[in-house]
């Protein structure tokens, strides 16, 4: 039986010639009177006034075409290509895309095309990131959605937009959010002349964004979730309450210090010494008298012998660890983890085999 990591690794691995599929999509081209797509020869002799108009798309008299496939109901001779998603004709807007299933990535894909019924033709013109718009409203992908000035309507970057009255995250409106003024910082904060926002993956995996309850005049972007003002430093939309702004430096994606106090997201963490604090990888952590996973005090860990070993494990010679638990039963001085843990089992010691800090029973 092969484990999770196993199957990851397959992934990784996986022939190049199968992802050269899906490198080598060269979409349509027109040299010497002959058209190919993706290198091989279309034959053309019963297309009529077959035109290539861009790597994705294609006309002739009678209609347009996506990536090989003809687009029903599209008007060949008003047929025009936006970009590579977006093409209309004098009647209808199409959105077009190529998708690829999870499952089979890199060796099957399937052609999606959506005629934009509620889309008017004359007005409407693409924009950056995805957006298009026409005279009442926006598209993101080609899926519609409601705008307040289309007029003044511009796109950010693929999570946002605006109009000279709302700004708009993944094409819902931003509450209490100017537009006019609205300005995205970085990956993970906004402004408008009124707020500052933070915005990303939040509880449960959903996509959100918050007002930042905070100082503007002091306010300053520390780095990725961390930020400050005068008053104390944040993380994501969290105030640390009594971290000192002065000395707050952030030490990874969870552990920051300043002068006095070390923390886990938001918590101190009970009887870390800030001033010899440091972290040995992304979740272990020493002071000159302790050791941490997280905001776990490890208790009984000798912190002048203590070494991270593969996938969670670690030692300080006489007790072994697995994600800040002792392992019961474990002989520590055979004890080695395994550099990928590929299999059934991750770590072994003289007597037994583990697999997440777990003794892997014989089948």
């Amino acid at each position: 039986m092969f484990r999770t990591f196993f199957r990851v690794l397959k992934f990784f691995l996986f022939p190049l010639s199968l992802l050269s599929l899906f490198r080598c999509g060269s979409g349509y081209k027109e040299k010497d009177g002959k058209v190919t797509y993706n290198g091989k020869e279309i034959d053309t002799s019963t297309m009529h006034g077959f035109v290539v108009l861009n790597d994705a798309f294609a006309k002739d008299s009678v209609q347009g075409y996506f990536r090989e496939r003809e687009i029903s109901d599209s008007d060949g001779p008003t047929f025009q290509a936006l970009d590579e998603n977006y093409a209309k004709d004098k009647k209808n807007v199409f959105y077009c895309t190529k998708t690829r299933d999870s499952q089979t990535y890199f060796t099957t894909s399937s052609i999606y095309i959506q005629r934009l019924s509620s889309a008017d033709p004359v007005s409407f013109a693409v924009l950056e990131y995805g957006y298009a718009k026409d005279k009442k409203r926006a598209y993101y992908e080609g899926k519609p959605f409601d705008i307040t000035d289309p007029d003044s309507f511009s796109a950010l970057n693929s999570n946002f937009s605006k109009d000279r009255i709302h700004a708009y995250y993944r094409c819902n409106p931003v509450a209490k959010s100017n537009g006019e003024s609205f300005e995205v910082l970085d990956y993970d904060f906004a402004k408008d002349k009124n707020h500052i926002y933070y915005y990303g993956v939040h509880d449960e995996g959903e996509y959100d964004i918050h007002i930042l309850d905070c100082d503007m005049a002091s306010f300053t972007r520390i780095e990725q979730w961390y930020s400050k003002d005068k008053i104390s430093a944040f993380y994501k939309t969290e105030r640390i309450i009594g971290s000192d702004p002065g000395s707050f430096q952030k030490l990874n994606s969870e552990f920051s210090k300043d002068k006095s106090t070390v923390y886990y997201q938001t918590k101190p963490i009970k009887g870390a010494d800030a001033s010899t604090f440091h972290l040995l990888d992304d979740y272990y952590a020493k002071d000159t008298t302790a050791i941490f996973w997280t905001n776990i005090l490890l208790q009984g860990a000798d912190p002048s012998h203590f070494q991270i070993l593969e996938l969670g494990y670690a030692t300080d010679g006489k007790k072994v660890f697995y994600n800040g638990k002792i392992i019961k039963g474990v002989d520590a001085a055979s004890f080695k983890a395994y550099p990928h843990g590929v299999g059934d089992a991750d770590a072994e010691d003289k007597h037994n085999k583990f697999y997440e800090g777990q003794i892997v029973k014989p089948e």
